[in-house]
């Protein structure tokens, strides 16, 4: 009986995890900040989980001289960054150990450090958007038209959400 019970509660459990997943991507599409990033997609194959399109963000690599805490980010390090409203794109102001207080017109996103570049002054970010996976044979049609922005949701908790890829470009 009590196994019978255990089993019960462990697939309510699954439910409600993955239920909370599908949920938080929802309420962050509706209810997140929408930020508009510049862009260059690339379009790889995955055996698993379909197409989908690699983005390369310019925020993804950033001068250390943005860098506004003491010593030095680490590989693999979380980190936090401010975006600035410049226009109709947000580009990166700052980035901090622990996350900062933000002005109007300002959002943070959470990042990993996947490089440090110090021969460069740069330093090389992760945000979890880079893969936006697509519907199966459209992204040879994404890399023809080349979209230069995304439009992505920033939920008041952090999460990020890709919302859309952008076509400005004239033909």
């Amino acid at each position: 009986m009590i196994r019978k019970k255990m089993i019960y509660l462990l697939i309510v459990l699954q439910l409600i995890i993955l239920g909370g997943i599908a949920g938080s991507h929802y309420i962050t599409l509706q209810t997140g900040e929408r930020v508009t990033l510049e862009t260059e997609p690339i379009d790889p194959k995955d055996l698993f989980h379909g197409d989908y399109v690699i983005l390369n963000y310019e925020i993804s690599r950033l001068p250390l001289s943005l860098w506004a805490d003491e010593g030095a980010p680490h590989y693999n390090e979380g980190v936090y960054v401010v975006l600035k409203e410049s226009g109709e794109v947000y580009e990166a102001s700052s980035v901090h150990n622990n996350r900062p207080d933000t002005e109007e017109g300002e959002v943070v996103l959470k990042a990993i450090v996947r490089g440090v570049m110090d021969h460069v002054g740069e330093l090389r970010l992760d945000y979890g958007i880079e893969r936006y996976y697509i519907e199966e044979g459209t992204g040879r049609q994404i890399e023809e038209d080349r979209p230069d922005r995304v439009a992505i949701r920033v939920a008041p908790w952090g999460q990020v959400t890709i919302e859309e890829l952008i076509y400005t470009s004239s033909e």
